[in-house]
């Protein structure tokens, strides 16, 4: 497995159900299906394909304009062409010939935003109202980047948005370009496909066909975690929305299917097993990052610390494939190649991962419903809470607690 590309084709049908039960925050061949993450700043929606397309060529001229970037030209060029082919889901729906499949996923997403809306409170707008059918079975290609010796992410500079530490392309070759500029430059690169993003409420988002294959509980997590996007996003405090979002998205999973009276998993046993090797998979990539870190403290010339990296690194597969039967549970990692792995990829996993699980906590600490947690979170829009959001979040719920005693 090359960890800078993916393999979109699973030669076990098997392995890949299974996968699409795991929350995956590690893209590689074993899961294809990420998160979404928001590629554009946040514009108004417009109700028609015609308006919608004049809105998306409008906005990214100005922005074109304003930052003399042939990216921003170069990828709102797809981005429109991409919209452009949008169908309203309300009329798909009522037309007799449309597939099975394709109507129970549009029928579901509707119903995800709604409960989104009505019953979470997240806020309203046009997305999710039309269906675009892709030609891939991936919306974006993303790269990463790190320094040689160093686990700090490279960051891009974005209008609206500040800094975020991924670039975007429609087309797989160009990210490829990206990502070997900037290996001659001398970072680590990661390479990863993505399903769907959120343009954070700026543009009408429409729901890719890439997003088809996923369970119910999957789809309502991806949905619920796109509309907070477009609900409360803290400028320049990416790790902080990303946790947020991906915590908000899966309780309000959660909630949406015991609305529909929905076991979590069709087979709540297998699931707990694979949540616990996805545990356990972290631990050992975060022993990795942890040590690497450790060795980039350190002052060493750069051919005696890049040997000392990659001695670590291959060591450490050694000991994951020497003890996989004893400590995981399925197959769902045998096949991964930590050799293959940089300190880009390493990066990734503190964007998505809640540290200690703090949100979690405190959100449970709250004794708040997840309606009224979120209701709060809006208030982190306001700058003088943009500095440290989860501080001001904390201070945010005591004061909560103390008005209701």
């Amino acid at each position: 497995m090359n960890i800078s590309t993916q393999d979109t084709k699973h030669k076990d049908k098997k392995t890949h159900d299974v996968q699409k039960i795991i929350k995956g925050y590690y893209t590689n061949t074993m899961n294809p299906k990420e998160p979404a993450f928001p590629l554009y700043p946040p514009a108004k929606v417009v109700p028609t394909r015609l308006s919608n397309a004049c809105l998306n060529l409008l906005f990214l001229c100005i922005v074109a304009f304003f930052t003399s970037s042939c990216y921003y030209i170069t990828q709102g060029y797809y981005l429109v062409s991409t919209n452009a082919r949008q169908k309203n889901i309300e009329r798909l729906l009522k037309n007799e010939s449309l597939d099975a499949e394709t109507r129970e996923f549009l029928s579901n997403s509707l119903d995800i935003k709604r409960f989104a809306h009505e019953t979470l409170e997240l806020k309203k707008s046009n997305n999710y109202t039309r269906y675009t059918r892709l030609d891939n079975d991936y919306l974006v290609v993303v790269v990463h980047a790190a320094p040689e010796f160093s686990l700090e992410a490279h960051t891009w500079n974005y209008p609206f948005l500040g800094t975020l530490s991924y670039r975007g392309f429609y087309r797989e070759e160009d990210a490829k370009k990206e990502a070997e500029a900037l290996r001659e430059m001398g970072f680590d690169t990661y390479v990863r496909k993505v399903s769907a993003f959120s343009t954070l409420g700026i543009l009408s988002d429409p729901l890719y066909s890439s997003l088809k294959g996923y369970s119910l509980k999957r789809l309502s997590e991806v949905i619920i975690h796109e509309e907070y996007h477009a609900t409360v996003w803290v400028r320049k405090q990416q790790n902080f929305n990303e946790q947020m979002a991906t915590f908000i998205g899966k309780q309000g999973a959660r909630l949406y299917l015991e609305s529909k009276h929905i076991a979590q998993d069709d087979n709540d046993t297998q699931q707990a097993v694979l949540q616990q090797d996805q545990k356990t998979m972290n631990s050992v990539l975060l022993a990795l990052r942890q040590e690497l870190a450790d060795l980039y403290k350190r002052t060493l010339p750069a051919h005696e610390m890049r040997s000392l990296k990659q001695s670590i690194i291959e060591r450490t597969q050694l000991e994951f494939m020497s003890s996989y039967d004893s400590t995981f549970k399925t197959d769902a990692y045998r096949e991964w190649d930590l050799n293959n792995i940089n300190n880009a990829f390493l990066s990734l996993i503190h964007i998505y991962r809640d540290k200690d699980n703090r949100i979690e906590t405190l959100y449970e600490k709250s004794n708040m419903s997840l309606k009224e947690f979120i209701h709060l979170t809006k208030q982190l829009e306001k700058r003088e809470y943009r500095d440290n959001p989860f501080q001001a979040l904390q201070d945010l719920v005591r004061d909560y607690k103390e008005s209701e005693l």
